[in-house]
């Protein structure tokens, strides 16, 4: 899971088949945060969660926090990031591809 300059690339290493990686780094107080999503049993219904892996400054060396968001609540979450001229590791279309594949 590495991280890139600017926005990243959105390719490998940040997505594989059933994973998608993405890291919003910190700044003007705002948290950094590192997701590692993960297509749900059920994905083929339109519109089904993501199961999200989330490392944050809470729990940075520790065990993940395990979420469960609709993909439309995690894509709106990084856009926001974007708007706010955060640094993110992956182009909002690669994640835009890899939720619209878990709904198929």
């Amino acid at each position: 899971m590495s991280a890139t300059d600017g926005h990243g690339s959105g390719g490998p290493p940040e997505a594989e088949a059933d994973r998608f990686t993405v890291q919003v780094y910190d700044a003007d107080g705002a948290a950094a945060y590192l997701w590692v999503l993960s297509r749900p049993a059920g994905s083929g219904v339109p519109g089904a969660d993501v199961r999200v892996q989330e490392w944050s400054a809470e729990n940075w060396t520790g065990a993940p926090a395990e979420l469960t968001l609709p993909g439309a609540e995690v894509y709106a979450r990084v856009r926001d990031a974007y708007d706010r001229r955060r640094r993110v590791s992956v182009e909002l279309e690669a994640l835009r591809a890899w939720l619209d594949a878990a709904r198929r």
